[in-house]
C-alpha cells in the first residue's frame, strides 16, 4: 500500500453489527480511489468481524479492534487518532456510522468535494429539502429536532443537524490535538467536540438521500443517561460560548 496515495480515511465505529450489516453497500467503496477504510471494532460478540473481514477482501482497509465496549465516542475518537499517525498526509478523514443509513452516492460525493478554504469541516445534514429522500420515523424525527432547536436557541452557530452519522474533517493539527482528551459524553461527542477546537468551521451540506436502519443501541434504560449527557454537553456549549465570545 502507498501511504502517500491515501487521501481520505474513514474511520467506521462498529459494535454487534452481524443481523443488519450490508455487505453490498461496503462492496461499493471499492470504487472510491485514494481511500481506506478503518472499522474499529467496538468490542462486539456477535462475529461482526467476520463480516469486517469480508468486506475488506476487496476494499483497501484495516480492521481494528478494541478489547472491550467503550461507546461510539470513543471508537471514533481512537480511530481518527489512528487515522492521523498513520496517514499524516491525507487530506481528510472522516467518520461515517456503520449501518448504512448514509447512502453510497452521498458519501462519494462529498468525499470527492474539497473542503472549502474558510472551513474545516463538513457536516452532512437530514434536511429534509424539496428532492431529496429522507426516511426516518416520526418519533425519532421529532425527538431529534427537539433536540436540535433547544440547543440552537441557546448556540445559533450551532449546525442545523448535529447528529447526523458522518462528518469530514481536514487532517491538520488542531484536529488531532481535539481529539486527545476522551468525551465526556456517549451521544452527543459531536456536539463536545465542537469545544475542543478554538472555533471549529463547519460547512453544513444536505444529503440527498437518508434512510433510517432498525437496531438502534439505545434502550429505555438509556434515557436518564442521554438527560444527563445533554446537561453535561449544555455546560460545556455554554463555556466554549464565553471562550469564544472574548477571542472575538
Amino acid at each position: 500500500m502507498n501511504i502517500s496515495a491515501i487521501q481520505n480515511v474513514i474511520v467506521v465505529p462498529c459494535f454487534n453489527e452481524a443481523k443488519r450489516w450490508n455487505l453490498e453497500y461496503w462492496e461499493q467503496f471499492t470504487s472510491l480511489s485514494n481511500t481506506y477504510l478503518l472499522f474499529v471494532d467496538d468490542g462486539s460478540t456477535d462475529g461482526t468481524h467476520f463480516y469486517i473481514a469480508r468486506t475488506l477482501k476487496r476494499n483497501r482497509g484495516e480492521y481494528f479492534a478494541l478489547n472491550e465496549n467503550q461507546g461510539k465516542a470513543n471508537a471514533v475518537r481512537l480511530g481518527m487518532l489512528r487515522a492521523g499517525k498513520k496517514f499524516p498526509n491525507s487530506k481528510t478523514i472522516s467518520f461515517l456510522d456503520a449501518d448504512g443509513s448514509v447512502s453510497y452516492s452521498d458519501v462519494q460525493r462529498l468525499i470527492s468535494k474539497d473542503i472549502p478554504a474558510d472551513f474545516d469541516s463538513i457536516w452532512s445534514s437530514r434536511a429534509n429539502l424539496s428532492g431529496r429522500n429522507i426516511e426516518r420515523t416520526l418519533l425519532r424525527h421529532w425527538i431529534s429536532r427537539s433536540i436540535a432547536t433547544f440547543f440552537g436557541f441557546f448556540f445559533p452557530y450551532l449546525p442545523y443537524d448535529t447528529q447526523c452519522g458522518f462528518k469530514i474533517f481536514k487532517n491538520e493539527s488542531t484536529l488531532i490535538e481535539a481529539l486527545q482528551n476522551p468525551f465526556k459524553t456517549t451521544w452527543f461527542f459531536d456536539l463536545e467536540l465542537i469545544t475542543h477546537f478554538d472555533n471549529l468551521r463547519i460547512w453544513e451540506e444536505p444529503l440527498g438521500c437518508w434512510r433510517e436502519v432498525s437496531g438502534s443501541k439505545i434502550e429505555k434504560f438509556h434515557y436518564l443517561k442521554i438527560f444527563k449527557e445533554l446537561v453535561t454537553v449544555f455546560v460545556e456549549l455554554r463555556k466554549y460560548d464565553i471562550r469564544i465570545s472574548r477571542i472575538e
